[in-house]
This record gives structure tokens, C-alpha cells and sequence, in this order.
């Protein structure tokens, strides 16, 4: 017989747990770093501080959307357009407005406001995971100069 704790999760059960998360993220760690060594240090832009800058917005953002859960004093997230009373929360229902998408094409009856799916309505765990990774991604060996410059001393990575 198993011995059941937190809820009908056997011993056993946990220890594998454990083990899984544990793996999981020295995977995740070691990737990050891999990441880390990808960027080119001398890049005074495109480097893995501005990876890091990314993936800082891009949690805020996902935070703000109630994507992720709120760590430490979190982050309030975005108002409802309804409602709105203030000018900062109408110019945020404004900019709210802007990352929505009408549910359906058809006309909504008189009187009626047409539903709207939210973009943070459409992302599932493993689109954030996407955004998450692509975020500290994103640069990884760029080489620091735009793409005339490029042309212009026909570099290998154009060919």
C-alpha cells in the first residue's frame, strides 16, 4: 500500500515528480546558458542583455495579460475596456482595444456590442512557452550589423 499525501498523490508518485521537475529544468538551465554562449559578447547591442531586456517585457506583458502567474508584488492586470472612468483607463481600453479580434463576421442586432476575443484569450501554455524561449532567442548570432552592410561586403550568411 502506498502512503497518500497532498491530495491523493502516493509517495512514490511525488519522488518521480520531483525527479521529472528536477531534470526538467537542469535541461532548461543548461539551454539558457547554450543560449548565453550563442550571442556574440562583442555585439554592443544584440547581445545576451538585450535577450535578457526581451524576455523581462515579454513576462511583464504576459503578466499584464494574467497569462502567468503574479510573482512577488505582481503585476495588476489590464483593465476591462467597460467601464472605464478615468483618461488613463480609456487610453488603456484604447491601446486594449488595439490586441483584439472580432469573434465572428456577423453583424451584431441594435443595441448589441459585437464580441471580441482578447490576444491573450488565443495563447495557450505552450504559445507563451514559445514566446517565452523566442524572447531570450531572438538575436542569437547576429552579427551586429544591419542587412546593407551585409549585402555590401557580401557576407557568407546572405548566399
Amino acid at each position: 500500500m502506498l502512503i497518500q499525501h497532498g491530495g491523493g498523490i502516493s509517495v512514490l508518485e511525488s519522488l518521480v515528480l520531483t525527479s521529472v521537475v528536477s531534470t526538467l529544468l537542469d535541461l532548461l538551465h543548461r539551454f539558457v546558458i547554450g543560449l548565453r554562449d550563442s550571442y556574440h559578447r562583442s555585439n554592443p547591442y544584440h547581445n545576451f542583455a538585450h535577450a535578457v531586456d526581451v524576455l523581462q517585457a515579454t513576462f511583464y506583458f504576459l503578466c499584464r495579460m494574467g497569462k502567468l502567474p503574479l510573482t512577488g508584488a505582481g503585476y495588476p492586470s489590464l483593465p476591462s475596456p467597460n467601464g472605464c472612468d478615468t483618461n488613463e483607463q480609456k487610453s488603456q481600453a484604447a491601446i486594449e482595444g488595439l490586441t483584439t479580434i472580432p469573434a465572428d463576421t456577423a453583424s451584431p442586432t441594435e443595441g448589441e456590442t459585437p464580441s471580441r476575443l482578447h490576444v491573450q484569450d488565443l495563447l495557450r501554455p505552450e504559445d507563451i512557452f514559445a514566446l517565452i524561449v523566442a524572447s531570450i532567442g531572438h538575436d542569437v548570432g547576429h552579427p551586429g550589423v544591419n542587412n546593407m552592410f551585409l549585402v555590401r561586403r557580401r557576407y557568407d550568411l546572405l548566399a
